[in-house]
This record gives structure tokens, C-alpha cells and sequence, in this order.
């Protein structure tokens, strides 16, 4: 049994702000460095022989898996930043509403 859930609105928030900065670095660096490997793998610096060929057609599909998942990654996690945000914004609204509606009834009591 738990005593409930605690939530620090301040450290939640400023959490939730990192992990959407997190996400947008990962995308901000697959934009870049991302970029640049792909454009210069594209010259097949391991060679155009027959092993170098066979070494691309391995290559390249990892190449683009990676790039997809990071871009994927960084999205995510910029999302569940925003998520965690809506969390906090929602939460503290429903405790501003709870509190007005307890005033209310010991008002109504009195």
C-alpha cells in the first residue's frame, strides 16, 4: 500500500524541459552529423571492388535503419517531454479545482 503519489511540480517540470531538450538534440544531430555520415559514405570510401560492393549492400541498410531509429528516438523523447509537461499542467489544475470544491463544501457546512 502507497501513501500516494507525490509530484514536485517544479522538478517534474524542469525534468519534462530536459527531456524535450534531449529529444531535439538527438534530432538536431541527426540533422547534422547524421547528414554529413550519409553524405560521406555515399562516396564508398571502403572501395567499388567486389568486397567493398558486398561490404555497401550490408552496409547502407544499416546505415538508413540507424538513422531512421535515432530520428525516431529524438522524437519520442522530445514528445514525452511535452507529455510529461501536459501531466504536470493537468495535475496541478486538478488539485486547484479539488481544493476550491473542499473550501466550497466546509463553506456550505458552516
Amino acid at each position: 500500500m502507497t501513501d500516494g503519489v507525490r509530484l514536485d511540480p517544479q522538478v517534474t517540470a524542469a525534468g519534462a524541459a530536459d527531456l524535450s531538450s534531449a529529444g531535439q538534440a538527438l534530432i538536431n544531430l541527426l540533422g547534422t552529423t547524421g547528414a554529413q555520415l550519409a553524405a560521406e559514405t555515399q562516396a564508398r570510401p571502403w572501395g567499388a571492388d567486389e568486397i567493398g560492393q558486398g561490404f555497401d549492400r550490408g552496409y547502407r541498410s544499416g546505415e538508413q535503419q540507424f538513422l531512421a531509429a535515432l530520428g525516431a528516438l529524438g522524437d519520442y523523447v522530445r514528445k514525452l517531454g511535452e507529455e510529461v509537461t501536459a501531466v504536470v499542467a493537468a495535475s496541478l489544475e486538478t488539485d486547484h479545482t479539488s481544493s476550491v470544491r473542499v473550501e466550497r463544501a466546509y463553506r456550505d457546512q458552516a
